[in-house]
């Protein structure tokens, strides 16, 4: 058809839209944008480099909620009075201490939850 399909970084275009936000606003933000000098148009990603994204992307969601886990068992345990440092790794070396010491303190409940947390947790 004879077209060059070009990339724009969305802060570029950003810049353009003058009213709301509506597919008619967008596409003439596009265009003007489009036919500026100057304009640095990025490349299509490769395969691999989406790959690379999806893992960077998964592994960052694992963190974020292992990390979300750990303040959450650090808080419960702080509403039962027993403190555990701040820290991924202190948490797993104290927790499985703190339920064997402490189960006839804590409710069978909570008992039985945090080993499956901690478990979570580990890995």
């Amino acid at each position: 058809m004879g077209y060059c399909v070009r990339l724009i970084p969305t802060q570029y275009v950003k810049a353009f839209v003058h009213s709301q936000k509506n597919d008619a606003n967008d596409a003439l933000a596009i265009c003007e944008t489009a036919f500026r000098p100057g304009i640095h148009f990025v490349s299509v990603k490769t395969t691999e480099q989406q790959d690379i994204k999806v893992l960077r992307n998964t592994r960052q969601l694992v963190v974020e909620q292992r990390t979300m886990l750990a303040n959450q068992l650090r808080s419960l345990l702080a509403e039962y009075s027993f403190t555990i440092p701040v820290g991924i790794l202190r948490l797993q070396q104290q927790l499985p201490v703190l339920i064997e010491v402490s189960s006839t303190v804590l409710h069978s409940l909570f008992v039985g939850c945090c080993p499956r947390c901690w478990k979570i947790c580990r890995h």
